[in-house]
């Protein structure tokens, strides 16, 4: 896990059904903090078409991984 900045944004990709986080590789983790951390939301949207993700929500957060609650924005792509 790499050390974060304080209010950094976060944009990660959860798979809706399941809640599980995909990590870079494609394969997925229930663990938020070994999400694959996209630098731009373009970023996670081609991450999303290049490996065929149906059913997904992109999840952008504000700081450390947190529960639900710390959720900026979800959009259902």
């Amino acid at each position: 896990m790499q050390a974060m900045e304080m209010n950094a944004i976060r944009r990660i990709v959860r798979h809706k059904p399941t809640g599980l986080f995909y990590a870079a590789t494609g394969g997925v983790t229930p663990y938020e903090d070994q999400a694959a951390n996209f630098p731009r939301i373009e970023d996670a949207v081609e991450f999303c078409q290049e490996h065929g993700l149906l059913d997904v929500d992109l999840l952008v957060k504000s700081g450390e991984p947190a529960p639900d609650p710390a959720v900026i924005c979800t959009m259902r792509i």
